[in-house]
């Protein structure tokens, strides 16, 4: 996923520093990169939020069986809820680990896709500019 991210910030780069001066075929082959790209992005995205999904739930399954077990040995309820959250803690950590990554990756996403339109909107200029100047 690494390898996907840096290949995402050099294009992001190189559109940064070429937007004005680059030709037609250069923003069509970084576009068609870029979208390549950002289908590996979505693609692990979708993992990540599986496993965010899946932590938050393992979480919440291990917070109310401690909470259970305790109130069974005759722990008051608002007892029980704080050693559940202690003992939980790990699960929280966790899923909280996978939310940030998540969101990252998801945030990422959104700007590389920006990014893709804007590339369509410039090739779409340079086309106009360029049948204009035949007219002439």
């Amino acid at each position: 996923m690494e390898d996907v991210l840096k290949q995402v910030d050099k294009i992001v780069i190189w559109y940064n520093e070429n937007y004005a001066s680059a030709t037609i075929e250069q923003l069509h082959n970084s576009k068609s990169k870029l979208i390549t790209l950002c289908y590996y992005l979505a693609e692990h995205l979708s993992k990540l939020k599986l496993d965010y999904n899946s932590s938050r739930f393992v979480k919440k399954i291990e917070f109310t069986r401690k909470k259970n077990e305790l109130i069974n040995i005759g722990k008051k309820i608002g007892e029980a809820e704080g050693l559940a959250d202690e003992h939980t803690s790990e699960y929280y950590e966790k899923e909280l680990s996978n939310e940030s990554v998540a969101y990252r990756l998801e945030l990422l996403l959104k700007q590389s896709n920006l990014i893709v339109r804007d590339m369509e909107q410039r090739i779409s200029t340079l086309k106009l500019e360029y049948d204009n100047s035949k007219k002439q």
